[in-house]
């Protein structure tokens, strides 16, 4: 059985703060083994990427790509770096909406606070970009 494996090599991207930095991209296809623990399961082939920064000791960022085909270089450094947009709405959901505020006990309660605090996100984030729009 053959392994699969590309280097792409390094790939430059814009930082939030608007440098320039330079990172390593590689993939290669791994084979997930949750799929035997059922009767005539296979293994399941992915695709595992590594995010590696010049410079840096440890790599940034594994992860699964999901999709079909072969994971291109522009997409798989769009989804390593998707993270830090994730990030930036919890804290400010946090900050700003009142997702910290909840005291509830049910899941199901969690989860409806949670839904009203990413809509209310959206909201204020289409107001924002409305409003920036008409600026330009």
């Amino acid at each position: 059985m053959g392994v699969s494996h590309q280097y792409c090599g390094s790939v430059a991207r814009q930082a939030a703060d608007g440098k320039t930095r330079r990172t390593r991209l590689t993939w290669i296809e791994v084979y997930l083994a949750h799929g035997l623990r059922e009767a005539g399961g296979e293994l399941e082939k992915v695709w595992l990427v590594v995010d590696w920064p010049q410079g840096e000791e440890q790599p940034y960022h594994y992860y699964w790509p999901r999709g079909k085909g072969h994971p291109t270089k522009a997409r798989c450094l769009k989804l390593s770096r998707s993270r830090w947009h994730i990030e930036q709405y919890f804290h400010r959901s946090q900050d700003d909406l009142g997702l910290d505020h909840f005291e509830g006990r049910s899941w199901r309660g969690f989860h409806h606070h949670l839904a009203l605090s990413a809509v209310a996100y959206l909201f204020i984030l289409v107001i924002y970009l409305r409003a920036k729009k008409l600026l330009e």
